[in-house]
């Protein structure tokens, strides 16, 4: 069955899914840059979801994957400009998902990166038990922009997702830290105008 005729068959019973038994990690608390690092966050949440422990020194695995993509080597810088282009090195690294995508590679192999998710991708992931991390813009509910969350469940009828957003609640503007659950309107991941999301699958 292609995608579009899942998500219509999804849209005629009106169906809704949500992973269970996964926890929120905040961004708030992190060693590295706390206030921009919901990326390493949200693919933590995905990745400790999918078996991986906290991996050195009790580092949260959070910040190990900030850790792991500020000390790339040379060699490995090389190999992303290669296959990205050099602009991958004009931004802090754990922000760039490329580079996200190869960090998280070295923990969980089934990392994958895509410039295009779309919803009927997200209900196909959720029912596999896939969290999906999506980059959105929430500048029409809260003053940020650009914002990664990990998602993990949705409803077809409302076309929202639920989220654990690692800062925190957005319709509160972010005065509520607790991002736990949150349901968001999945326009809000038609990041610059497109209809879809870049991000990661797990």
């Amino acid at each position: 069955m292609n995608a579009v005729k899942y998500l219509l068959r999804k849209k005629e019973y009106g169906l809704k899914n949500k992973i269970e038994n996964i926890e929120i990690f905040t961004q708030r608390n992190n060693r590295f840059n706390p206030s921009v690092a919901c990326s390493p966050t949200s693919s933590a949440i995905a990745l400790h979801y999918k078996g991986v422990e906290d991996p050195i020194n009790n580092m949260q695995l959070e910040d190990y994957l900030v850790y792991l993509a500020l000390n790339l080597t040379q060699e490995e810088k090389q190999v992303l400009v290669s296959v990205n282009g050099q602009w991958i090195l004009n931004h802090r690294p754990f922000q760039v998902i490329p580079i996200m995508e190869y960090v998280c590679r070295k923990l969980h192999r089934n990392t994958k990166l895509s410039w295009k998710i779309t919803f009927e991708d997200i209900v196909k992931n959720i029912d596999n038990n896939n969290p999906v991390v999506c980059l959105g813009n929430f500048s029409s509910i809260s003053y940020v922009k650009g914002h990664y969350n990990c998602i993990i469940g949705y409803d077809t009828d409302k076309r929202t997702v639920i989220t654990h957003d690692p800062f925190g609640n957005a319709h509160s503007n972010y005065k509520d830290f607790n991002g736990e659950n949150m349901e968001y309107d999945f326009s809000i991941f038609h990041y610059d105008g497109n209809n879809f999301s870049c991000g990661l699958l797990f």
